[in-house]
């Protein structure tokens, strides 16, 4: 995983003059393979799944509201899944 420090970096180092550059999205646990899960919590059929499963799509909708309401916008490289970066690429002949 690369850090929004560690891509502006590169981008500099490319020839490139950093406009803005920040993490964005949301944290939500519903975008995790919970499927693929071996932990006795998941297991196929289970009512400890099927409550699992509901308690976290409970958390998102609240957590959700909660930064719509507050208007909180946590962003950071835990809680956002992408970087957005938009750069300028730098005239090789004037230096701009």
């Amino acid at each position: 995983m690369i850090s929004l420090e560690e891509l502006t970096a590169l981008h500099l180092k490319s020839g490139f003059s950093d406009i803005k550059t920040n993490y964005v999205g949301m944290f939500l646990l519903s975008v995790i393979p919970w499927d693929r899960s071996k932990h006795f919590l998941f297991k196929t059929g289970s009512i400890q799944r099927h409550a699992s499963l509901f308690l976290i799509k409970v958390f998102n909708k609240l957590i959700t509201m909660i930064d719509r309401f507050l208007k909180l916008q946590i962003r950071s490289r835990y809680f956002s899944p992408y970087i957005i970066s938009i750069m300028r690429k730098l005239n090789a002949f004037y230096g701009k």
